[in-house]
């Protein structure tokens, strides 16, 4: 994909919680972390535009899961046909291809992120989360592409956050006791139907 032409664009940064000491906002709608798009030009080319909130920029490891994330879109949009499940859950797909991307340690890892404040008059915590998928199905989508790929899934628990490094553990106790490699290719993709019909 390296040589796959896109175009980088600030987005719009998130708006400030904090009004002034004491007082915190909770806002309706907040930017995305990133989006993207393809258009067809009139001379039938395609632009790739991916956006990203510049307030990622603080947040190294969530901006690389984010550009992934977008990257993923990109990758499934050069098939024919959507992944089983059709637009309704193609951002669900696009989670599960960002892991099997490589990048299943950033997106575990950014997918719920708490933060504590503290002022001379307030105190408190804020939880965010990004992505789509929970934090133990992507811990185990990370196991299940490791053990593919022939490498041990638990060398990627020194980098993970430490309760999130346990449910690794926990995946990979599961997953020791099944052939997965055997269940996914026997799966017959044909159960899931014209999955057209699944779009709301």
């Amino acid at each position: 994909m390296a040589d796959w032409p896109v175009t980088l664009i600030a987005g719009e940064s998130s708006k400030p919680n904090s009004l002034h000491p004491g007082t915190y906002l909770v806002h309706d709608n907040t930017p995305a972390l990133g989006t993207f798009e393809q258009q067809e030009t009139n001379d039938e080319k395609i632009i790739t535009n991916i956006t990203y909130n510049p307030d990622l920029l603080n947040d190294i490891e969530n901006f690389v899961a984010t550009m992934a994330h977008e990257l993923g879109h990109y990758l499934l949009h050069s098939f024919e046909t959507l992944p089983p499940g059709g637009k309704s859950l193609e951002e669900h797909a696009t989670d599960l291809c960002t892991v099997f991307m490589g990048f299943g340690i950033f997106l575990s890892n950014s997918a719920k992120v708490t933060d504590g404040f503290s002022a001379f008059d307030s105190q408190g915590w804020q939880i965010g989360y990004a992505g789509y998928l929970s934090e133990q199905a992507l811990i185990t989508a990370l196991s299940i592409n490791e053990t593919l790929a022939g490498r041990d899934p638990m060398e990627a628990a020194k980098y993970l956050k430490p309760y999130l490094a346990k449910d690794l553990k926990k995946a990979c106790r599961y997953l020791s006791k099944r052939d997965i490699y055997c269940e996914i290719m026997a799966t017959d993709l044909s159960e899931f139907g014209d999955y057209s019909k699944l779009v709301s």
